[in-house]
C-alpha cells in the first residue's frame, strides 16, 4: 500500500490513511553493501588507501557543491485556502516549476511560489497528470520582470544505475524561512521500479516532501517527490523526469490529461489489458502474468517485434512487470535510451524471450531532449557508485576507530547509548553524556566498548538541552585527553556524518541544514478558508489553542494582536514570529458582534503520531522535539537510541544524537554546547 506524503498540513486535522508500519529497514548507508556488491562495483576493504580517502573527500566535496545550487532551486508551495504547503523545483529561467501533480490539483488554481532567498511569487498551475503524478506551475511573467530566478538542469532517469548516489531536498515538515528546504542522501534502489515504473530510493520522504527534486550527483534533476510505503523507510517513490520530458507538451495544456489518452504516445501498434486472475497469480508469486496483448495492429512496430494478440507478459530485462503504467514507463526509458530490451512472454504453455529494439523511435528522442538535451555526466553513473562503495566501507572502519567514546547506560531494565566526553589516565573522575529523558535514574551502570562496567551517578540534567551528566565512580580505562569540541555552524551543508553506537552498526547520513531552533513557532490548531478579504474558521483541532480559548466553527478572524487578517498567508505570517505558550489577543467577528480573546498558543504533540501514515515508523518520535539550537541530519536512530556521538569523515566530535523528530528528521546537539555544558561542571571537580 502507498501514500502520498501530501501537502504538509500546519494543522493536523487532515485525515490520510494510515496503517501500522511493518518490519522497517534501516535506509543508511552503511547497512547497504549487499546493494552496492549487486551493483558489481569493487568493495574496498576497511583499510582504506589514500586513494579511496580522496574518493571519499570527493564525493562529499561534490555533494556540498552540487547541493548548494540545488537548494537555491528549490521552492515551497503554499495555498490560498488550505493549511498545508508542498515543494517544487524552478527548472528554466521563466519560471517553470515542476512538482508532484497532487500538489496542482487542479490546473488554472493560483499558488504562491516561495524562494529560499525571501522572494515571493504567484504562479498558476499548467499541467496535471494524475496516474504518473506529474505536474507543472508557472510563475507569473509580470512579477518576474527584471528578475533572475535559480534553476537547475534537467537529467535522465533512464541513465541511473542501482546503488547509484542521489540526493533530495524538500521543505518536509514545518516551513522554517531560516533553516531552507533540507539535504537528504540516499542510494537508487530500483531506476524503474514495480510501483508505476517511479524511481525507488533510500531517500527519505515525509509530509511536505511532495514535488520536491531528486538529483544525481551532477546535481541534474532526475525525479520528482511523489508517495511512500508502509512497509519499510526504503521505500520512497519519485516520479522519473523522463515522464515529464516525455510528456512535456501536454503538461503546458493548463489541462489534467491522462497518459493513455496523451496525444504525444507514438502508435506501437499494440493494445494492452489487465488479466485479473494472471494478477492474482503475481500477487501470490506464482508469474501468471497480469499483462495480456489484447490486440497487434498489421502492420505495426509490434507485430515487427513478434508480438501476437493472447500473449502474456512476463518480464522486462529480467525483472517482473506489475502494470501496465509501469510497462509504459519502461518503454519511455527504452526510448531515451534507444536501446533494445529482452522480454519474456508465455505464449500459450511455452514461455518465450522476445528482443525489443527502440532504437527507431528517433524522433521521440529529439523530441524529449528539446529540453536540456545534456547527456554527459560529470560525476553521476559508475564513478558515483564506486565511491558510495568506498563511503560504505570506510565508515564501517571509521565506527570501529571510534567506538571507544560510545558507551551504554543500564537504566533498570533499559540500556540507552551515551557518550564518553571526558577523561584523563589515572584521574579519579570519568564523564559520561547522554539524553535526560531517556536517562530517567540518577544511579546507573555505564559499559565501556572495552568490557569494563562501572557505576555512575547523574550529578546534573540540562532541561532545555535534554541532556544528563553522569560521574563514574572510577576512572575509564581509555586513552588520555577529551573528545574535543567542533564548531560546525560554519561547516556546509552536505558534510557526511557517522553515528557511533554499540547497540547497532550505527549509522551514515548527512548534514541536511544550517543550525537552527526546533522550538517551532505556536500554533491556533484551526483550519480555515480565505474568501471576500475574510479568514473564517472552518474546522478546529480539539484541545488546541484555538478551541481552549473557546473560538468556534464560523468564527471569523479580525485580527491577531492588532495584526490585521483577511486571508489564511496573513495568519501564518503572524504565526511565523510566535513560540509555543505565548499569550496573543484575538479580535473576532461573530453572529455580526465583535469578541477580544486572549488565546495562550499551543505546540506541536509529540507524544502520538499524528493521522498520516508518514507519522507510524519504528521507534516513533522521541518524546522531547524542541530545542533552541540543533543541528539536522537524516539517520534513522531509533528514539530509544539517542544519545549516541556523531563524528564527520575527519573523526572531528560534531555532536550527539538528542531526538529523532520525524520519519527523515533526527535532531544533534551541537558538540560545542555538549561540551560547554560539561566543562561548566566538570571544572569544579
Amino acid at each position: 500500500m502507498l501514500r502520498h506524503p501530501c501537502m504538509t498540513l500546519l494543522i493536523p486535522t487532515y485525515v490520510v490513511f494510515a496503517s501500522t508500519l511493518g518490519a522497517i529497514v534501516c535506509s543508511d548507508l552503511a547497512g547497504q553493501l549487499d546493494v552496492l556488491q549487486a551493483a558489481e562495483v569493487e568493495i574496498v576493504d576497511q583499510g582504506v588507501a589514500a586513494s579511496s580517502d580522496s574518493a571519499l573527500q570527493g564525493l562529499e566535496d561534490q555533494l556540498v557543491q552540487v547541493a548548494k545550487r540545488a537548494r537555491q532551486a528549490t521552492v515551497a508551495i503554499t495555498f490560498d485556502h488550505m493549511s498545508g504547503h508542498g515543494s517544487g523545483v524552478i527548472v528554466s529561467r521563466d519560471g517553470i516549476v515542476l512538482s508532484a501533480g497532487h500538489c496542482v490539483m487542479n490546473p488554472g488554481q493560483e499558488v504562491n511560489i516561495l524562494l529560499g532567498d525571501g522572494r515571493k511569487f504567484r504562479a498558476e498551475g499548467i499541467g496535471l497528470e494524475k496516474e504518473y503524478d506529474c505536474g507543472l506551475f508557472k510563475i507569473d511573467a509580470a512579477q518576474l520582470a527584471g528578475q533572475e530566478l535559480p534553476f537547475v538542469e534537467l537529467g535522465w532517469s533512464s541513465q541511473l544505475r542501482k546503488g547509484e548516489p542521489v540526493f533530495s531536498t524538500a521543505h518536509g515538515g514545518v516551513r522554517n524561512t531560516d533553516r531552507g528546504p533540507y539535504l537528504r542522501f540516499g542510494r537508487v534502489i530500483s531506476p524503474v521500479s514495480s510501483n508505476n515504473g517511479f524511481i525507488q530510493s533510500t531517500c527519505l520522504m515525509e509530509p511536505g516532501d511532495s514535488g520536491g527534486p531528486l538529483f544525481n550527483m551532477d546535481g541534474r534533476l532526475v525525479g520528482l517527490r511523489s508517495r511512500i510505503g508502509l512497509a519499510s523507510l526504503d521505500e520512497n517513490y519519485d516520479v522519473p523526469v523522463d515522464l515529464y520530458r516525455f510528456y512535456w507538451g501536454s503538461l503546458h495544456l493548463k489541462e489534467r490529461f491522462q497518459w493513455k489518452n496523451c496525444k504525444e504516445v507514438p502508435s506501437f501498434g499494440v493494445q494492452f489489458e489487465v488479466n485479473t486472475l494472471g494478477a492474482i497469480a503475481d500477487l501470490f508469486g506464482f508469474g501468471g502474468g497480469s499483462i495480456c496483448i489484447a490486440s497487434v495492429d498489421k502492420p505495426s512496430w509490434a507485430l515487427e517485434m513478434k508480438l501476437r494478440e493472447g500473449d502474456y507478459l512476463l518480464t522486462w530485462n529480467g525483472d517482473g512487470i506489475s502494470s501496465i503504467p509501469a510497462l509504459n514507463a519502461r518503454m519511455i526509458s527504452a526510448f531515451a535510451l534507444g536501446e533494445s530490451v529482452e522480454i519474456g512472454i508465455k505464449r500459450g504453455d511455452q514461455k518465450k524471450l522476445l528482443e525489443l529494439d527502440f532504437s527507431e523511435f528517433g524522433d521521440l528522442r529529439s523530441r524529449m531532449e528539446v529540453i536540456q538535451p545534456n547527456r554527459e555526466s560529470s560525476y553521476a553513473g559508475k564513478r558515483a557508485v564506486e565511491a558510495l562503495a568506498r563511503l560504505a566501507s570506510a565508515t564501517r572502519a571509521l565506527e570501529q576507530q571510534l567506538d571507544d567514546y560510545s558507551v551504554m547506560v543500564s537504566c533498570g531494565a533499559k540500556q540507552i547509548p551515551a557518550t564518553l566526553v571526558f577523561w584523563r589516565q589515572g584521574h579519579e573522575t570519568s564523564w559520561v553524556v547522554g539524553s535526560s529523558s531517556l536517562i530517567e535514574r540518577n544511579e546507573v551502570t555505564v559499559l565501556l566498548e572495552s568490557g569494563q562496567s562501572i557505576p555512575g551517578t547523574v550529578t546534573n540534567r540540562s532541561q532545555g538541552l535534554d541532556l544528563a551528566l553522569i560521574r563514574l565512580s572510577q576512572p575509564a580505562l581509555l586513552p588520555q585527553g577529551k573528545l574535543s569540541p567542533l564548531t560546525f555552524s560554519d561547516r556546509p551543508i552536505g558534510r557526511i556524518l557517522v553515528s557511533v553506537s554499540q547497540c547497532d552498526d550505527g549509522h551514515t547520513s548527512v548534514k541536511s541544514a544550517p543550525i537552527f531552533s526546533s522550538s517551532g513557532r505556536g500554533r491556533l490548531g484551526i483550519v480555515g478558508k480565505s474568501e471576500c478579504d475574510q479568514f473564517i474558521i472552518e474546522e478546529l483541532e480539539s484541545g488546541a489553542a484555538a478551541d481552549q480559548a473557546g473560538l468556534k466553527v464560523n468564527d471569523q478572524i479580525i485580527s491577531l494582536d492588532g495584526t490585521k487578517v483577511s486571508s489564511l498567508d496573513d495568519v501564518l505570517k503572524f504565526l511565523r514570529s510566535t513560540v509555543p505558550g505565548q499569550k496573543i489577543n484575538a479580535s473576532i467577528s461573530r453572529d455580526g458582534i465583535t469578541i477580544d480573546v486572549e488565546i495562550t498558543l499551543s505546540r506541536t504533540n509529540n507524544a502520538a503520531p499524528g493521522p498520516h501514515a508518514a507519522n507510524w515508523f519504528k521507534g516513533g518520535k522521541s518524546k522531547e522535539t524542541s530545542f533552541q539550537r540543533v543541528l539536522l541530519h537524516d539517520a534513522p536512530v531509533l528514539s530509544s537510541r539517542c544519545g549516541s556521538p556523531v563524528f564527520d569523515l575527519k573523526k572531528n566530535f560534531v555532536g550527539m544524537n538528542i531526538a529523532r523528530a520525524s520519519r527523515t528528521r533526527t535532531y544533534i546537539i551541537p558538540a560545542s554546547e555538549v561540551i560547554a555544558f560539561v566543562d561548566e561542571i566538570v571544572n569544579g571537580y
